[in-house]
């Protein structure tokens, strides 16, 4: 299990996409936090109502503007590390090299689990740096930020890049690498509206289409709540609480994607040349 995190700890800093997706962290959260320093947020329901005018920005809704800014860095890297990091030693001729190691293969989705949760630290590490930078390191000594809060949606955070890191790795695997990239935003901004749409509860709007309404919300139910990541950032904050359903249903749909990625490594296929 060593040789294999040390291989894919090389393969990350030959690909440059550690320093990439850090750098891009960076500047994503500076540009996000100092940009919006002057002005004033309020939250209020689950997602939040945005107020703006000259006010001084409090260290609780920087630290929610940056766990918000957070689910597109961390987004983009599980993506990067999904589709164009993991597949490399399982297509084509490099698929030999990946059964020279002495492992069992349930050992690989493990080992890229493992290292996604090595970056996503580092990842974490600059969000909080960047917060710091902008609105100084006693900012976390303050009782205004609210470390049980943050707990929890790292959590959460952590479980969705997880989840997606191994959904584009299985779909990279079996559709390949560019359709991988256009089903993932095609997904990403169908789950998203798909959140707005129910939590206007359509069904009180369009009663002629309430059984199709009630069987839509069932399946997206049971989807990866990714629709439902902003919601439960704005209502940790309004209303703290550990929120068991979403967290149960990125483990379940962690625990699928993994067990598929395992499925879909397949022994390389020996052919013999015929001599004369």
């Amino acid at each position: 299990m060593g040789t294999l995190l040390k291989q894919n700890f090389r393969h990350v800093l030959r690909t440059r996409v550690l320093l990439f997706a850090l750098a891009l962290s960076f500047f994503v959260q500076w540009a996000g936090l100092q940009s919006l320093k002057n002005f004033t947020l309020h939250l209020e329901g689950d997602l939040g109502s945005f107020f703006l005018g000259r006010s001084n920005f409090g260290e609780r809704e920087g630290i929610f503007l940056a766990l918000f800014l957070h689910l597109f860095t961390g987004t983009f890297l599980s993506a990067v590390y999904g589709i164009w990091v993991v597949p490399y030693l399982h297509q084509g001729d490099r698929s030999q090299l990946t059964f020279t190691l002495p492992i069992s293969k349930w050992k690989f989705p493990l080992g890229y689990g493992v290292t996604m949760l090595g970056l996503l630290f580092l990842l974490h590490l600059v969000m909080f740096a960047t917060f710091g930078f902008v609105f100084g390191f006693r900012a976390f000594m303050s009782l205004a930020v609210p470390w049980k809060v943050i707990a929890v949606c790292l959590v959460v955070e952590t479980l969705a890049f997880m989840t997606l890191m191994f959904a584009f790795a299985c779909s990279a695997m079996a559709f390949g690498q560019i359709p991988t990239f256009f089903i993932g935003v095609f997904s990403f901004f169908s789950l998203q509206l798909a959140a707005v749409l129910f939590r206007l509860n359509l069904e009180k709007l369009v009663e002629f289409e309430s059984g199709f309404l009630e069987w839509s919300r069932f399946i997206y139910n049971k989807l990866p709540p990714m629709g439902e990541l902003v919601f439960d950032l704005g209502t940790q904050f309004s209303n703290p609480t550990w929120n068991d359903k979403n967290i149960w249903l990125w483990l379940v749909w962690l625990s699928v994607f993994a067990s598929i990625f395992r499925l879909t490594l397949r022994y390389p296929r020996l052919t013999r040349r015929s001599e004369g």
